[in-house]
């Protein structure tokens, strides 16, 4: 890990994460052919966007539809990661270079070090209830390399996404920290009179009908 190219790293887990949430907004959305929309589980995806990445997406920034009205999740995924990668370069910007090297690294090293020690601890209770399962007529071991496979795939994912909170909540310096929290409140403030203003203007074209 201190070899490697950290921040490769982490935005490797970002693209790998966007593509994950965008397909599964895109086969748990309710899917109504009248209503474009509904091609996608917005909420889903913008909580999980806006409370991973604090850098303010807005729905129109997730409705890429094809022609037929599916979403576009190749589209949608580019679109997504270039703002990413844009917020970071902006945030990089205001952060010490070599400091900000150290704090990728200690945020993936961080992750991988408390979620390890959790995961052993769940090991370590499921050897211990796993001869339980003899009495419900099935085979411990098999159950055992069944839990075994899923915690840690379970494991994997709450590293990436545990990297992935971090990321913009960290910084090498308080000043950095503020003035790029500045930015992305800046940002939220515009995307929240930007709906204010579209409610407005819809109430009042509606009272003009």
């Amino acid at each position: 890990l201190f070899n490697e190219d950290c921040r490769q790293s982490i935005f490797d887990i970002i693209e790998i994460e966007l593509a994950r949430h965008i397909e599964e907004a895109a086969h748990t959305a309710s899917g109504n052919r009248n209503d474009a929309s509904s091609a996608l589980n917005k909420e889903a995806l913008l909580g999980w966007l806006n409370t991973t990445f604090p850098i303010g997406f807005k729905e129109e920034d997730i409705m890429i539809l094809k022609p037929n009205g599916t979403p576009d999740e190749e589209k949608i995924l580019t679109s997504l990661f270039d703002r990413i990668k844009q917020a970071y370069a902006e945030k990089e910007a205001l952060e010490d270079p070599e400091g900000l090297k150290w704090l990728e690294r200690r945020i993936i090293l961080d992750a991988i070090d408390q979620l390890w020690q959790d995961h052993l601890r769940a090991m370590d209770e499921l050897r211990d209830s796993i001869g339980l399962r003899a009495y419900a007529q099935k085979d411990p071991l098999v159950e055992y390399k069944r839990e075994a496979f899923a915690m840690f795939d379970r494991l994997m994912m709450d590293i990436d996404q545990q990297i992935l909170n971090h990321i913009f909540r960290s910084a090498t310096n308080q000043e950095a920290f503020e003035r790029f929290s500045g930015i992305t409140l800046e940002q939220l403030m515009m995307n929240q009179n930007e709906k204010i203003n579209k409610r407005f203007f819809s109430c009042k074209r509606i009272q003009h009908i």
